[in-house]
C-alpha cells in the first residue's frame, strides 16, 4: 500500500519522463523491489513478535488455571481424607475413652455399650455437624 502511494506520488510529481542521467527505470524497479522486501521482512518480524507474545500469555494463563484447579482439588481431597481419618479414629478410640472416663470420673454403675455409642454417633452424623 505504501509502495503504491510512493509510486503514485513519484509519477504524479515527475511524470513518466526519461530518467535522469545515471538513473534508469531498472534502478527504480530495483529500489521498489528492495523496499517491498524490507517492508515484508519488517511485517514478518512484527507478526513473529506478536505470536511469541501471544504464546507466552497463553502459556501463563494455562499454567495459572491448572494451578488453581489442582489447588482446589487437593484442598477438597485433603478435607475429605482428614474427615474420614478423624471419623475412623473417633469410632475406634471413643468407646475406650468413654470407659476410661466412667472409670475415673463417672459412677461405676453406668455402662455404655460400644454398639449404643456407635449408634449415637451415626445418628448425630446425619446432620453434617459432626466431624
Amino acid at each position: 500500500m505504501v509502495l503504491f502511494g510512493l509510486a503514485f506520488w513519484f509519477i504524479s510529481t515527475r511524470g513518466l519522463q526519461a530518467a535522469p542521467q545515471g538513473f534508469s527505470y531498472q534502478d527504480l524497479v530495483t529500489i521498489l523491489l528492495t523496499a517491498i522486501a524490507v517492508i515484508l521482512a519488517a511485517v514478518t518480524i512484527f507478526v513473529a513478535l506478536v505470536a511469541l507474545w501471544g504464546y507466552t500469555a497463553l502459556k501463563e494463563n494455562a499454567k495459572a488455571a491448572a494451578e488453581k484447579v489442582a489447588r482446589e482439588t487437593a484442598e477438597e481431597t485433603a478435607k475429605l481424607e482428614a474427615t474420614a481419618a478423624a471419623r475412623t479414629l473417633t469410632m475406634r478410640e471413643l468407646p475406650g475413652m468413654v470407659r476410661l472416663y466412667f472409670a475415673t470420673e463417672g459412677s461405676p454403675s453406668q455402662t455404655v455399650e460400644s454398639g449404643d455409642l456407635a449408634e449415637a454417633l451415626k445418628i448425630g452424623d446425619g446432620d453434617g455437624s459432626h466431624g
